[in-house]
């Protein structure tokens, strides 16, 4: 129960500052434009780059048996688990629809909808905000099966788009961020 407890609460630590990172995002956004946040970007991953370019690694590996082997070897331990790719299945097209069309189409339907970048960032704001109270819940609760908590928490993904589609109000569609990032944590925290 001890550890359990200590792994959430330092996973949940890391996503805070994922998401403080993200909502810092949104505002540079909403203050300098779009494009020099993403230049900004660049330039970390590019001082990440040289550093770990220039880092010592000390220490011993496991011999190589050869790639074919093993992919394979890893292919029949994953494929032999059927909740390992359910799940993984179940996150891939939760990424690839959910995740990705409110990346892409959020902002885009903020430009065309909303305020553009300014009420992008309300919307990732109150999306981090939903972030943080999803960990802090899921340190409070000890629901019985943590993978079906999961999977269908991430079923709140869809509010947002729901939310945009329809054309509803900012305060509305904030909201549904909001619910929408305590089901990604609540979901990233059980699987």
């Amino acid at each position: 129960m001890i550890s359990r407890r200590m792994d959430l609460r330092s996973a949940g630590s890391a996503r805070r500052r994922k998401v403080a990172g993200a909502a810092l995002g949104g505002v540079l956004a909403a203050a300098f434009g779009p494009g020099w946040v993403l230049a900004l970007d660049a330039a970390t991953f590019l001082i990440v780059g040289v550093l770990s370019a220039t880092m010592r690694v000390d220490g011993r590996l496991r011999k190589r048996v050869g790639l074919v082997t093993e992919l394979r070897e890893g292919w029949s331990e994953f494929a032999g688990r059927r909740w390992l790719w359910s799940v993984v299945a179940q996150s891939a097209v939760v990424n690839a629809l959910g995740v990705g069309a409110f990346a892409v189409l959020g902002a885009l339907a903020s430009s065309r909808q909303l305020g553009g970048a300014r009420d992008w960032g309300f919307i990732l704001s109150c999306d981090a905000i939903g972030m943080i109270l999803g960990g802090l819940l899921m340190v409070r609760l000890r629901p019985p099966r943590l993978l079906v908590t999961g999977v269908s928490a991430a079923a709140l993904l869809v509010l947002p788009l729901a939310a945009f589609a329809a054309g509803a109000p900012l305060p509305v569609i904030c909201a549904a961020s909001l619910f929408a990032g305590v089901g990604v944590e609540i979901s990233a925290s059980t699987g």
